[in-house]
This record gives C-alpha cells, structure tokens and sequence, in this order.
C-alpha cells in the first residue's frame, strides 16, 4: 500500500508538470521566457540591493549597478525602480537590501523605472528578479544582450557556493535558439559537479535532446542526488521524441524505480505511437491502478487517433480531438477509453477490453512501427 501511494503522489506530481506546463528545473511557477523579457526591458542590469522604501502599496528599490546586460547604465550609477504592491502581495521587502541578481527594467521617466518581474502572476518582490551573486565577469566586447544573459546565468549555476542560483530560470530561456541551448546545455553536461551537470541534462532533455535521454540510464551511475533525479524526472515525462531508440530508453525507464518510472511512463502514454505500444501493453500488468491506468490511456489514445500530447496542444485542448479516419477507431474503442475515476469502478473491465484489442492487433502494429 505504501509503494503504491507513493506511486500515486509522483504520478499525480508529473500529470501537473506535463499538462499544465510547469517549468521544468524546480524554478516557481509561470516562469517567463527571458528572450520576450530580454525584449520588452529597457534596461537589464546585474545590480545590487541598495535600500527599500515602502509607500503604501508602491516599493521603491535603490539599485547599484554592477553591469549592464541591455541598455546604457553605467557602473555604480544608482537606479530607482518601483515595485506595485497587489493585494495578495504582502511586499516581502524585509531583508532584500544588499540581495543581487539580474533585474528586468521598463522606464517610467527619464529618471524612474518599473521592475519587470520574472515570474507571471501575483508574486512577491524578493521572487521578481533573478537572484545571483556577483562576482567578476567580462563577455566579449561583441557580445549581444543574450549572450550575457546566458553567461550571468550559467556563472550562478557553475558557482559551487550557489548551486540552485541560476538553476531556478535556465528553462526559461527555452524561447531561445534550440542550437544555442543545446550548446549550453553540453557545456553544462561537462561539468564535474553532479548538480551543475544535472541542469546540462535536463536542459538538454528539455530540448528533445536524444543523447541525453539514452545517455540518463538510471541517474545513479552519474551521482545524482534524489532532488536532482527528481528534477530530471520532469524533463524525462515532458520527453516526445519518438525515435525507436528513445522510445526503448523510455520503455526500460518505465520497469526501473521511481521517480525515472513515474516520468517514463508519463512519457510513453502522451506519446503513444506504434513503437511505445508494446510497453504500454506490458504496463496492464502493472502493480498499481495508476500504472494500469496510464497504459489504457495510453493505448486508447493511439487506437482512437489521439495526437501526441504536448503542451501546446493541451493548452488548446487539440490533444483531445480524436481522428474518426483511423482504422483501429471505432465505438468500442472510444466506450473503452475511460476516465480514472471510471476505470477505478471497474478496471477489469477495460484492462480486458485493451489486452484483447492487443493481442488481436499487434502482429500488425508490430510489423508496421
């Protein structure tokens, strides 16, 4: 009993992360993309925390400018930014003098700018920028504003004394060149601190990355902690790739320990192609509802047409829109796709229905993936 709800906590755990898009990498929820901030800001700039004066329900922030990313501050010059205090922010300005990091900035007035914050929605000003120390750093005299921002970044990531630093917003910038973060990403793997190679792979993951995925294995070997598995874990249930060999490396994953089982299996069901079939098919064995569960889902969103699930199609609600035209569909496919609590009430019932639907198809299935 007690596996099995652990099982079920992981589980639930990663149908949030895959389909209502939390960022991967621990980092808060709704996390902006850091290309469309890096455009909208005015001025970024690698700043420190001089004072805070509240006003009401306006903060504002004295900044000591260390480096400019974007725009023409100079160093130490002093900014004044303000903060708007919404009603569900009680402020949080206690104790942020003398924090840094990468602040985003739109101007107000020649001499007053406004804090664009890193994170959507209500939140507090201590989580509105991208907390960092600073410490020497020099970027090519060419450098664009991106190529600063990746290297400040990545300098948080690959400083021991602030392991999680960076690590909080690097999937942020996945609106950015594929080809430009996979290179950070390999740079990140080639560190010999497990955390800071951590981040390399689930970035890389993140970007659909096949080597990466093939290269995880269980985690264990590459001396990853339980928090840092647990942050791949996200990458690994976002994963759509659906080559054969990653759909192996995935399938393998789905009979090891968790969290990588939880995650691969996540993977397996949005996927659903011909080739995870087979696996999907050995999970109505499976030793728990919830495993049982994902491969009737699984298979059913395959036989019913169903797209590959992704986040953009979830958003949309597409990934539901079965296609009639494909031969395995029919109305006793579509009776036997059911929900979890449906299935529960009667597992058998369905996890009968799919093995027969298996047995009498996968020759077929088999011979055409």
């Amino acid at each position: 009993m007690k596996s099995r709800n652990v099982f079920l906590r992981v589980f639930c755990l990663l149908l949030v992360f895959v389909f209502l898009g939390l960022p991967g990498f621990g980092y808060p929820v709704g996390g902006k993309p850091l290309g469309r901030l890096l455009s909208e800001a005015d001025e970024v700039v690698v700043a420190k925390v001089q004072s805070v004066v509240r006003s009401g329900d306006v903060i504002d922030v004295a900044l000591l400018i260390a480096r400019s990313i974007k725009g023409d501050a100079q160093i130490n010059a002093t900014f004044i930014a303000s903060w708007s205090v919404s009603s569900n922010d009680l402020g949080n300005e206690t104790g942020l003098a003398g924090k840094s990091g990468i602040f985003f900035l739109k101007k107000k007035t020649e001499v007053a700018w406004k804090i664009l914050p890193v994170l959507n929605g209500s939140i507090p000003l201590d989580i509105s920028f991208i907390n960092l120390p600073i410490k020497p750093l020099s970027c090519a005299a060419n450098a664009t504003p991106l190529d600063k921002l990746i290297e400040e970044i990545v300098s948080g990531i690959v400083d021991p004394s602030t392991p999680r630093a960076g690590e909080m917003f690097l999937a942020a910038l996945g609106d950015i060149d594929p080809v430009r973060l996979k290179a950070v990403g390999n740079g990140l793997l080639n560190s010999s601190i497990p955390s800071v190679k951590a981040i390399g792979l689930g970035l890389l993951l993140d970007k659909g990355d096949r080597s990466a995925l093939l290269g995880l294995g269980n985690g264990r070997e590459m001396g990853l902690s339980s928090e840092q598995m647990s942050t791949l874990a996200r990458s690994v249930a976002r994963y759509r790739d659906s080559d054969a060999a990653a759909i192996q490396s995935l399938g393998t994953m789905a009979g090891g320990a968790e969290p990588l089982r939880s995650a691969a299996v996540a993977a397996l069901r949005a996927i659903h192609t011909r080739k995870a079939l087979p696996f999907l098919a050995e999970l109505l064995n499976g030793n728990s509802s919830e495993l049982r569960y994902a491969a009737v889902a699984g298979i059913a969103s395959f036989a019913n047409g169903l797209p590959v699930q992704t986040l953009e199609n979830y958003t949309s609600m597409a990934f539901a829109s079965s296609n009639p035209a494909v031969v395995y569909a029919n109305e006793e496919t579509r009776l036997h796709f059911p929900t979890v609590d449906t299935f529960l009430q009667d597992e058998q019932k369905y996890i009968s229905f799919w093995k027969n639907w298996w047995a009498v198809n996968k020759a077929e299935i088999e011979a055409n993936k």
